[in-house]
């Protein structure tokens, strides 16, 4: 069972959200839908009631509604537990998002550098946020390659 689903905006409703991440009926009374709209596509995912995700669609919503109000190019990305969520978005249209196995911060480094590539965003202009007060090297690391600010919740 899936708990994050990409839909198409000619298939999209927000009104049936329930329709594209079926679920049990124990699971509907302990979680709810969120869904959020960008210029192609709608995402959908599952929360509990305390606002935790069943899995990993919390943090790559959570960047998603952030990345709702940045214009230009932008990496946002979150570290958790080893793990990196990551989201690149271009006015308000979502390019990647995606979550990553990490041990080090060349790891993370590595991903974001990827994800800037392959999404052929400009290197130059991309912002990277970045949430991650772990690693006092981090952000310098990734600053060598690309703007970088801390990003907090």
């Amino acid at each position: 069972m899936s708990d994050f689903s990409f839909v198409p905006n000619s298939l999209f409703d927000n009104n049936q959200a329930n329709s594209y991440l079926p679920t049990t009926k124990s699971r509907q009374r302990r979680a709810y839908i969120v869904c959020h709209n960008f210029d192609y596509f709608g995402v959908v995912g599952i929360f509990d009631h305390k606002g935790k995700a069943d899995n990993y669609c919390h943090p790559l919503c959570s960047l998603i509604r952030l990345a709702d109000n940045i214009k230009g190019e932008n990496i946002l990305s979150q570290v958790i537990d080893n793990k990196l969520h990551l989201i690149a978005v271009k006015d308000n249209s979502l390019l990647l998002a995606n979550t990553f196995n990490i041990s080090k911060d060349e790891d993370i480094a590595y991903f974001i550098l990827s994800a800037i590539q392959n999404t052929a965003l400009n290197i130059d202009e991309v912002n990277v946020k970045i949430d991650c007060t772990k690693s006092p090297t981090l952000m310098p690391l990734i600053g060598k390659y690309a703007n970088v600010e801390q990003l907090s919740f």
